[in-house]
């Protein structure tokens, strides 16, 4: 009977090993053709957003590409399934200390409820993300007025609007 029981934990312990060994594979090699899709989010994106604790099963197709005329960089939204509690943005080209990103910061800075500020991943980057971002609607717009130089309005969007009587 105990050598039984030796026998039973040693093939559940060897089945782990099989599994763990072959998901190192599978995400080594890139993962699903999916993923390796130029018009899906790129594989690094996924071990991006692993490390900073998103789920990447959650992260489909990119929903919109804009140049910004306000932020100067290419801006790409990924649309998320469920709630869309999070909307990636990804960034061609990103240096932290230029006006640019100051700007950036300024912009998405308007569009985030609950006070979370934009995050840039650090092991990548090219990713930021906006933590509880809006719906989609309220992006649109904000690409609109972004395209459109709305500096101010961006801002007035921030500020709390008067109550009608």
């Amino acid at each position: 009977m105990k050598n039984q029981n030796n026998i039973s934990k040693i093939a559940v312990i060897l089945v782990a090993i099989m599994l763990l060994a072959s998901s190192v594979v599978f995400w080594s090699s890139g993962g699903t053709s999916d993923m390796q899709d130029n018009n899906k989010i790129w594989f690094e994106d996924y071990k991006c957003a692993i490390s900073e604790g998103i789920n990447p099963n959650s992260i489909i197709y990119v929903y919109s590409s804009v140049y910004c005329d306000v932020c100067e960089v290419m801006l790409e939204e990924v649309k998320y399934w469920e709630n869309q509690s999070i909307t990636f943005i990804k960034i061609d080209y990103i240096d932290k200390n230029s006006t640019e990103f100051k700007k950036i910061l300024g912009c998405y800075g308007q569009y985030v409820s609950d006070g979370v500020p934009l995050m840039f991943c650090a092991s990548n980057p090219r990713i930021g993300f906006v933590g509880r971002a809006v719906s989609r609607d309220l992006m649109s717009q904000f690409i609109y007025l972004c395209r459109s130089h709305a500096d101010e309005a961006l801002l007035s969007l921030s500020k709390p609007k008067d109550k009608q009587k």
